[in-house]
């Protein structure tokens, strides 16, 4: 175990495990604790990043990077869905964050020719997700409790919502084609595309 934000720590893994892939999920992955600790989200999703980009250029011959993103990324968009000919933006810290590190992952592979793969999602669901500041899980908490349910928004906003296995398996099968997925970017999403009343009313039912 480690913290991303350490490089060192992070190079004596490396030296250690000598992996011959990595896929890079380590992050600060929800947005409200992002408008509270902008500091540390930004540590660890573009520090923590970089540090794991370059503990892979000092190893060398690593066969697949896959660099594990979100829709965030492109920030805010008119547009659904997104596409990965959009520029990646915006305006808030998290969102920041998540467009750096992308950037961060690209620029490796232009600069050092490492293979290095970009996958970027929608709101991920499923087992052992116990962050209630997410809908899902605090509409299952407020299920399971029996006490309200609170929407920190109008609940219009509309997102696309993937299952975590389906995250997993687009990983696996990015890093296992990285010939053809190197130093692109690519968007795995669902017909799951909600509000958030929606998604409420759903589990609800």
């Amino acid at each position: 175990q480690a913290d991303v934000r350490d490089a060192q720590k992070l190079q004596e893994v490396f030296q250690k495990e000598v992996p011959t892939a990595v896929f890079h999920l380590a992050a600060q992955p929800l947005v409200e604790h992002a408008y509270e600790n902008p500091l540390e989200t930004l540590e660890a999703n573009i520090m923590g990043t970089a540090n794991i980009l370059e503990a892979c250029r000092k190893q060398g011959d690593l066969e697949a990077i896959v660099v594990v993103s979100s829709d965030k990324a492109y920030g805010k968009s008119k547009t659904l869905p997104y596409t990965e000919d959009m520029p990646v933006g915006g305006d808030h810290p998290y969102e920041v964050s998540k467009a750096s590190g992308d950037l961060i992952a690209q620029s490796y592979f232009k600069t050092y020719g490492m293979s290095i793969t970009v996958a970027r999602f929608g709101n991920t669901f499923g087992p052992r997700d116990y962050n209630f500041g997410r809908i899902i899980p605090d509409c299952f908490e407020a299920i399971l409790k029996n006490k309200e349910l609170l929407i920190r928004s109008d609940g219009t906003m509309i997102r696309e919502y993937v299952y975590v296995k389906d995250v997993a398996e687009g990983c696996i099968k990015l890093a296992q084609h990285i010939e053809k997925s190197r130093g692109e970017a690519f968007n795995f999403g669902s017909k799951n595309m909600l509000s958030v009343l929606e998604v409420v009313k759903e589990l609800a039912r």
